[in-house]
């Protein structure tokens, strides 16, 4: 296998673009990774979006996104897999690179939720979901994460506003972040005074509705020009798990732990080689549980953890410095490139919330309640 580097990063500002069009955003986003590439020339697209049959009803997307882009003739391939559609983008483009097919490969993700109502919008989101049971049933994403949420007080005694304060921890981390959606500070009082969205889970514990646009360039090794900016896509690792009311412990997320044990095995990682962790909170609740999860924190303790600044920036495991999804945003097909473009700033020294010495970061994404996960651990050139 071919060592494969991220050379290049491009994205747009993270919010609702209402003049815009999914191939505008698309091509902002690509423009900015081939420039910051050294103007590399892509042997093919790939894109990532997930919602875009339904929202702008556009299928071939990756093909018209090529002869926007100014390309004649170029491989291209668009990639679904949910909210882990992006992190199964990066997968295809390091397989064609690890192959010997291609040298520069364009990863893309792009979502623009705003063109429909929020009806439209959550009805296109729960097609990830089993249609013939929870959709027919009215069970969307968020029952499922409020149902976690009071089966996760109930069994460790956990305070809501214990929870919620990783929402305020990731409006914390994005005011600094130019391109999140939310650069506000929140108190936990305002998190917790806001309308439920399904009881127990509040507004301000759910990500946004959010349009954006994110690319990579992702490279063999012969092609790195400048080390100062290339970073190297060390392991990508993913499993998956039952649907959600299959599972014999509702609080624990398999594929995750399974995704761990996987990368752990392939680069004989410790957990205390991580420096910054990226991780897809798309509901408050959903964050303790990635990180118990990943065993990066024991059952029950991540909220502890929170409250202790553990994962400040300057704390033992810097979390979500980029805002997370509560704050910069959730476009969906394009969330898990925004969390490996952080993760690139970071390992470059050049992220709005730098961690000191940043070496090894680990970006976590995933699909509906983790039935499926990916893992993506990214190091610092040497």
């Amino acid at each position: 296998m071919s060592e494969v580097y991220i050379t290049g990063i491009g994205y747009t500002q993270v919010s609702e673009h209402w003049v815009k069009s999914i191939k505008q955003l698309s091509l902002e986003a690509a423009v900015k990774a081939i420039k910051d590439s050294g103007y590399k020339k892509p042997d093919s697209i790939v894109l990532s979006s997930s919602l875009a049959s339904f929202l702008q009803h556009q299928e071939a997307l990756s093909n018209l996104i090529r002869e926007y882009l100014g390309f004649s003739n170029l491989h291209n391939i668009k990639v679904e897999a949910g909210e882990c559609s992006g992190s199964a983008a990066v997968e295809v483009a390091t397989s064609l690179i690890n192959s010997g097919r291609f040298k520069n490969v364009l990863v893309l993700g792009v979502e623009k939720p705003s063109d429909k109502l929020p009806q439209e919008f959550n009805a296109s989101l729960s097609s990830t979901l089993d249609r013939d049971y929870y959709f027919y049933n009215g069970i969307t994403h968020a029952s499922l994460f409020a149902l976690v949420y009071k089966l996760y007080m109930k069994q460790y005694g956990i305070k809501q506003e214990d929870i919620a304060a990783f929402a305020v921890h990731d409006h914390a981390m994005a005011v600094n972040v130019d391109y999140a959606q939310y650069r506000f500070p929140i108190s936990i009082d305002r998190v917790l005074s806001s309308p439920n969205v399904s009881e127990p889970l509040k507004l301000f514990e759910a990500f946004p509705t959010s349009d954006g646009a994110s690319a990579l360039m992702i490279s063999s090794k012969d092609q790195v020009d400048n080390p100062d900016y290339a970073v190297k896509l060390e392991a990508i690792s993913s499993a998956s798990d039952l649907s959600f009311v299959y599972r014999s412990d509702f609080l624990s997320f398999n594929s995750l732990r399974f995704a761990f044990e996987d990368l752990r095995k392939k680069t004989k990682l410790a957990k205390k080689d991580i420096n910054f962790l990226e991780i897809h909170d798309s509901y408050s609740i959903a964050a303790p549980l990635i990180i118990e999860s990943l065993g990066l924190a024991e059952k029950s303790e991540a909220c502890k953890m929170l409250k202790e600044g553990e994962f400040e920036k300057d704390g033992t495991l810097p979390l979500n410095m980029s805002g997370g999804l509560k704050a910069r945003g959730h476009p969906i097909g394009a969330t898990p490139i925004y969390q490996i473009v952080e993760a690139v700033l970071q390992l470059r020294g050049k992220a709005s919330n730098q961690v000191s010495n940043a070496e090894t970061g680990l970006v976590q994404s995933m699909s509906n309640i983790a039935d499926q996960a990916y893992l993506i651990l990214l190091r610092r050139y040497k």
